[in-house]
């Protein structure tokens, strides 16, 4: 597998909207509304393999105080082979984010993946807030 991870918006949008229309909670979303929110976003990361897309996940931050992990896409066809795992590290360390406190996700139904992977239930009822203290911060 040569697996490469991206920082850039210049995306393939078809591949894109293929792969968030492939998670159950954004199969509705249309190009224009993709294109719309990515735009809007300080951060995309996306996995590639051999060309294809195949995880994305964006983000909204102040670059200070406060980012929001949203869109976590891993094809279903390359869940459980470390890929989701890479792709947040791949977010948690990102250059632009290291000195962010604080950074929170919205999650649907990955609670226990989050948590395996260090991240804390922060609230909610019918939707789950985690958060992670940045490792690049000391300690309060």
């Amino acid at each position: 597998m040569t697996l490469q991870f991206h920082d850039t918006k210049d995306v393939d949008w078809e591949q894109i909207l293929q792969l968030q229309r492939s998670a159950p909670w954004s199969k509705h979303r249309s190009l224009e509304q993709l294109k719309k929110a990515i735009d809007h976003s300080q951060l995309l990361i996306t996995a590639w393999e051999d060309g294809k897309l195949i995880a994305c996940a964006r983000v909204l931050t102040d670059y200070v105080y406060r980012a929001v992990v949203f869109d976590v896409i891993v094809h279903s066809g390359f869940q459980g082979k470390g890929i989701g795992r890479e792709l947040m590290r791949q977010v948690i360390e990102h250059p632009s984010l290291r000195e962010v406190e604080y950074l929170f996700l919205y999650t649907q139904d990955k609670e226990e993946f989050y948590r395996r992977i260090g991240w804390d239930e922060y609230s909610g009822k019918s939707f789950r807030f985690m958060n992670k203290r940045s490792p690049n911060l000391p300690a309060k």
